[in-house]
């Protein structure tokens, strides 16, 4: 995949100084961004907390990988199902706008649905990207030159006691 263009963005943000701005460096690329989680318990750590900005045209999904197989929690692009990756759920409410608005994804109890009885809901990787699914590879319908998306105030929210 031809890796987006990741910067601070000071021109535009939700809290703080800046954002993390994602864009597109050609048509159809991935616009990927890794999370910087590479392994949590979601027992732990149950909630997935962010701020975002996605224009209407930009499509990507929250992709993360648990028990060794890829899962799919769509955001902007629900219904681009791909191989390889199980899409679990759409993310409700999720508001493709251009403004800022705060996403909750209640990882947990998405990995209880989807993970065998009595499997440690253990995530292993995190990613934002664009779904593999020629279309929007190819640039149609979505994620050409350019598209972008911008992340501010990602966490994982611990579970209370």
């Amino acid at each position: 995949d031809e890796p987006a263009a990741v910067m601070l963005d000071g021109a535009s943000r939700s809290q703080g100084k800046r954002s993390l701005r994602v864009v597109n460096r050609v048509s159809g690329g991935s616009l990927g961004v890794w999370c910087g989680m590479r392994r949590f318990d979601a027992a732990k750590y149950p909630v997935l907390r962010f701020d975002y900005c996605v224009p209407p045209a930009t499509r990507v999904n929250l992709y993360f990988r648990a028990g060794g197989q890829w899962f799919c929690v769509g955001l902007s692009a629900p219904d681009a199902f791909e191989e390889g990756a199980r899409t679990l759920t759409s993310l409700p409410g999720f508001a493709a706008d251009g403004r800022w608005h705060t996403a909750r994804v209640d990882v947990l109890d998405v990995l209880r649905r989807a993970l065998p009885a009595g499997a440690r809901p253990v995530v292993e990787d995190l990613w934002i990207r664009a779904p593999r699914v020629e279309y929007l590879r190819s640039g149609f319908g979505g994620n050409g030159l350019g598209a972008e998306y911008r992340l501010d105030d990602f966490r994982l929210v611990g579970a209370r006691k």
